[in-house]
């Protein structure tokens, strides 16, 4: 692969918000970093991340308040 092309796909791989060795830094500094789950997410993704993850144990706390009630 020539020197350009590689230059190429990282600056693309940068914009895309994905990790390159050289391009880590500029993903971070465009506002993208990488999730758990390997979604590659922008700005607001962690607190998606703990809203999904709240709305999680909401559901679980009512199941169980559920099992909890007696059955009518």
């Amino acid at each position: 692969m020539s020197r350009w092309r590689k230059l190429k796909a990282q600056r693309r791989a940068v914009k895309a918000g994905r990790r390159t060795l050289k391009g880590e830094r500029r993903a971070v500094k465009a506002g993208r970093r990488t999730l758990k789950g390997g979604r590659r997410a922008v700005k607001g993704a962690r607190r998606r991340v703990k809203a999904e993850r709240a709305a999680g144990m909401l559901m679980l706390a009512l199941s169980w308040r559920c099992r909890r009630l007696p059955v009518a």
